[in-house]
């Protein structure tokens, strides 16, 4: 039997002590929560990530050259960075 390792997907908010960011979505679908140390099944990890993804309100701005930094907009384009 192979042995397959879970990976960090991203940062979650925890349902059962209210942390903004402690709680860590995995790639076999589950969680821990660093702060108050739960472990998450896969069920409830489904409803995290939809949320999660729901609640991800990108700002969008405008490209333009960084001068200080010598970036042209070109650059700026090219990361798909915005200020």
């Amino acid at each position: 039997m192979e042995n397959q390792e879970s990976e960090f997907v991203m940062h979650t908010p925890c349902k059962k002590c209210g942390s903004s960011d402690a709680n860590s979505l995995y790639t076999d679908g589950h969680t821990y929560c660093f702060s108050c140390k739960h472990y998450g099944q896969s069920d409830e990890q489904e409803r995290i990530v939809d949320n999660a993804v729901k609640d991800v309100n990108f700002k969008t701005g405008e490209y333009k050259p960084l001068v200080r930094r010598c970036l042209t907009e070109k650059t700026t384009r090219f990361w798909d960075y915005q200020s």
